[in-house]
């Protein structure tokens, strides 16, 4: 049996339906299992209740010149399907990978959304947890352990068009925004 056919069996059991998936803002059943299979996300039966269990950094990216500061926005992606998700959100994050440290993953993160390998300026600000239902997986509650960090760019890094992260089946692109 797939592990696809697996995490269906279990969504079923669950009362959780699929059928949403994959439209609007929402994420496929394919994104949910590459990420199981990549060790980004854990599926835990809590009594009657499947939770979705997550760690991953985010990290709040900014750059200053001569007095003026400008933080980074994701301003959208756009998947291969042909659906935008705008975002709006501030800074990168990035699921974190098993046994992996958050510094590490704070670099990897700059390094895989934005192509940042020179700035060393990152902060560690503390760690948030939190429960919701999951907005990428309607109807899955998913349990958040967010790792809060800060970098401000070097000039070397500084791209002032942007970003942009290209991935197989999406594009997400970033901005700055003067503050």
């Amino acid at each position: 049996m797939s592990i696809e056919h697996q995490i269906k069996q279990k969504l079923e059991k669950h009362g959780i339906s699929t059928e949403n998936w994959g439209v609007g803002k929402a994420k496929t059943l394919e994104h949910l299992v590459k990420e199981v299979l990549a060790g980004e996300t854990h599926l835990v039966e809590s009594g009657n209740e499947l939770l979705r269990r997550v760690e991953f950094v985010h990290v709040e990216v900014y750059f200053s010149k001569d007095g003026v500061t400008f933080q980074l926005i994701e301003d959208r992606q756009e998947f291969s399907d042909g659906r935008t998700r705008r975002r709006g959100l501030s800074g990168v994050s990035e699921k974190m990978s098993p046994n992996e440290n958050v510094m590490n993953a704070i670099t990897r993160a700059l390094r895989e959304e934005l192509g940042v390998t020179h700035s060393t300026d990152i902060e560690y600000i503390g760690r948030e947890d939190e429960t919701i239902d999951s907005p990428s997986y309607p109807g899955l509650k998913t349990e958040y352990k967010k790792h809060e960090g800060s970098v401000n760019l070097s000039e070397r890094d500084f791209n002032p068009s942007g970003y942009i992260e290209v991935q197989k089946d999406k594009k997400t692109f970033f901005v700055w925004k003067q503050i």
